[in-house]
């Protein structure tokens, strides 16, 4: 009787961990997210060549802000990898 719910327990972890593991967001998603930060990349040097001068300011933030939702989307898309750790998540997940 303590071996049924034991059984099930461990057949619904383990499709978790297989749903997580092979669910990802769509390749559309990463490339609409490419085209974004190279329209604006454009934009902005466009912007900033049309002007007088430079202002590293803002090409500096403007850079990191850019890799900075790259890499947080990246991350949060792949929750065992990155420095971003989702605790919930990882308490479903078998090691």
């Amino acid at each position: 009787m303590l071996l049924l719910p034991a059984l099930n327990r461990l057949f619904d972890l383990a499709t978790v961990r297989a749903m997580a593991l092979t669910t990802h967001m769509p390749d559309m998603v990463f490339i609409v997210i490419g085209i974004g930060v190279i329209i604006a990349s454009v934009l902005t040097g466009y912007s900033q060549g049309t002007g007088k001068g430079r202002s590293w300011l803002h090409v500096v933030a403007f850079t990191s802000l850019m890799a900075l939702v790259c890499y947080t989307i990246m991350d949060l898309e792949y929750p065992r990898l990155g420095i971003i750790r989702i605790e919930a998540f990882e308490a479903k997940l078998p090691s």
